[in-house]
């Protein structure tokens, strides 16, 4: 469900929301969907919108269970 990004590096920092941190890419932009920052890498989220809070919780233990 969820791929690492390629590029781990030069992705801009946008908010946090419920334990995780959300980037914008940094080559594609807008044009691609948000970046979530886990254990140190950058999964694709899926989202293109910032998430609640409670979206974002759910999303932190999908992320965790998928890449445990």
């Amino acid at each position: 469900m969820f791929t690492e990004a390629k590029t781990q590096t030069g992705h801009t920092h946008l908010f946090n929301s419920g334990g995780l941190s959300f980037y914008e890419h940094g080559t594609h932009g807008d044009e691609c969907g948000l970046l979530v920052k886990h254990n140190g890498k950058f999964y694709h989220s899926g989202l293109y919108d910032m998430p609640d809070t409670y979206e974002a919780e759910d999303l932190r233990v999908l992320l965790a269970e998928a890449v445990a």
